[in-house]
């Protein structure tokens, strides 16, 4: 409806108002009933007829009566309808009007609405003749809405207050009012410009701001991203850092566990050697060493054929413990061993470092002499029969 207004299609604006009105009246929406008879009445005092204005004006106060949240609309209407009575020379009808209104206004605290009635009720009494008394009630009035703020409601009191002196012939005051009036609308037109002029500053130095506090939020958003991935860095290299100790850590408890297991591994394996050519009981060497030992002896001839300083000579002697059967039926197979375990103890003692004590089996032992000749073998069992001997 404004647009149609704006435009001064007031029959569109008519049509769009019915509209409304008729929904209003289908939903008992009266305030929205009452304000679209208000903007009827507009439409009603440009294209006519009178009569459905001062209707219309009517109807708004029929409808506002003791309906709370109506009181602006139903003030507007008792002032409109103080001027529509004005206008048609109709005093006492504005005069009842504008009293209405003025209390109305006083009980809604609305001292431009106050200022206003009591100028429009100047208004009837100077036209209805009584101009002095008239003109201190619009001059009143006027102060007050001058007072209230009500700049541009003034321009209106004051334009009527020129037809009034017009009217009453008052011609040099008509003048000088008028002269205020246009005075007066400069100086509005000049203010509504510069305030026009500071909100487009405003906005302007808003939009500067907020581009600004823009920048500076980005700068800050950039600077804290920066810094996030300087302390996410940070915490890469310190986790790397940890990590490098953890798997240094880690790899030296693998080296300890790895050399205590070798050291075990050749200590397990030297035993398994030990007891693969050691009999178990006597502790000497078993017939697979004798075998391995006659073997490297005849590689080790083989090899240095060539070299007449070298004696090829090995020398055995093969012992055997006599009577060894009664020991092990007279005082069992304990003792029996016991004495094995003491002749191998003692052809150990008699031999040399390089030389080997072999049980052949049973009670039979092989003295195995490397580097000795025929010559000199007499001699050895001579020393194990003698210490043997003395085992006895």
């Amino acid at each position: 409806m404004r647009a149609h207004f704006g435009r001064g299609d007031m029959a569109s604006a008519l049509r769009v108002t019915e509209e409304t009105y008729a929904l209003a009246k289908s939903i008992g929406f009266r305030y929205l009933m009452a304000q679209t008879r208000i903007n009827q009445s507009y439409i009603y005092g440009t294209l006519g007829p009178p009569e459905k204005e001062h209707q219309a004006l009517l109807d708004v106060l029929r409808l506002t009566r003791n309906t709370r949240g109506t009181e602006e609309v139903e003030q507007t209407a008792q002032s409109n309808l103080s001027a529509y009575h004005i206008h048609r020379g109709q005093y006492p009808e504005a005069i009842r009007y504008t009293l209405a209104a003025e209390q109305l206004a006083r009980r809604m605290g609305d001292d431009i609405g106050v200022g206003f009635a009591v100028s429009n009720r100047g208004s009837a009494v100077a036209r209805s003749g009584r101009v002095d008394e008239g003109m201190a009630l619009m001059k009143q009035g006027i102060a007050m809405v001058e007072k209230a703020g009500g700049r541009r409601e003034i321009l209106d009191l004051l334009s009527e207050q020129v037809n009034v002196l017009e009217a009453a012939g008052r011609d040099r005051e008509a003048l000088a009012t008028l002269r205020r009036v246009v005075k007066l609308s400069g100086d509005i037109t000049t203010a509504e410009r510069e305030k026009a002029v500071l909100e487009l500053q405003e906005k302007f130095s808003t939009e500067r701001k907020s581009r600004e506090i823009e920048r500076l939020s980005l700068s800050n958003a950039r600077a804290s991203a920066e810094l996030a991935a300087h302390a996410w860095k940070q915490r890469m290299w310190a986790a790397f850092a940890v990590v490098l100790l953890l798997s240094a850590a880690l790899l030296a408890q693998w080296v300890r566990t790895t050399r205590r297991r070798n050291q075990a591994l050749v200590v397990d394996n030297a035993a398994l050697v030990s007891q693969s050519i050691h009999d178990p009981l006597t502790g000497a060497f078993n017939r697979r060493h004798f075998e391995q030992l006659m073997a490297q002896q005849e590689a080790t001839v083989h090899g240095r054929s060539r070299d007449r300083s070298y004696q090829a000579a090995v020398g055995l002697v093969l012992l055997d413990v006599d009577h060894f059967k009664r020991i092990n039926d007279t005082h069992g197979h304990a003792a029996g061993d016991e004495v094995l375990k003491v002749v191998a103890e003692r052809l150990r003692g008699l031999v040399r470092e390089q030389d080997a004590v072999v049980r052949w089996g049973g009670e039979e032992f092989v003295l195995v002499l490397p580097g000795t000749p025929a010559d000199g073998l007499p001699v050895v069992a001579a020393k194990a029969l003698n210490a043997r001997a003395a085992n006895r």
